[in-house]
């Protein structure tokens, strides 16, 4: 059986339902990072600096915080570079003025047709696949964190 463009838009659509998974859960893991860093500066007084049991467990939890966000950036703002040329991927066609757009898009064989939408299926999955590392790696490094942030607040007192 060979694969035409119905089959191949049909995967590329299937494909970018998973984008708003990872993008919802990035947004959760967000909130949760700055509710902790929230407590954490709340909680954090100048005696506290001179006293290292507080400090240290304080530093990893935002180190861990740190590349928890960096992470969620990266997961946010992937690298979407690639589609040169390509009818489907946006940044290719804003790229274009409208004429020579419209003009080239009436023009495509379907063979043509059908290579784009198979090179935006793969492009689209490997930025997929990058996101979610990104958010397993920010979700990770959360966790972690979560153990010197839990210490940090034992040691300290709103007040």
């Amino acid at each position: 059986m060979a694969i035409d463009s119905k089959v191949a838009s049909d995967q590329l659509n299937r494909i970018l339902t998973f984008f708003p998974r990872v993008d919802s859960r990035a947004s959760m893991l967000f909130a949760a990072n700055s509710a902790i860093l929230g407590v954490l500066a709340a909680r954090v007084k100048v005696e506290h600096l001179h006293n290292w049991q507080v400090c240290v467990p304080a530093g990893l939890a935002l180190a861990a915080l740190v590349y928890s966000f960096a992470n969620l950036y990266m997961c946010a703002f992937p690298n979407t570079k690639g589609g040169n040329g390509s009818n489907v991927f946006f940044g290719s066609i804003a790229q274009k003025p409208e004429s020579a757009f419209v003009d080239g898009f009436r023009k495509l064989e379907e063979d043509e047709w059908l290579r784009d939408l198979a090179a935006q299926v793969w492009r689209n999955s490997e930025i997929l696949y990058l996101k979610y590392k990104y958010l397993k790696h920010s979700m990770s490094s959360t966790m972690l964190g979560l153990v010197p942030w839990a210490i940090f607040i034992s040691l300290t007192r709103f007040g």
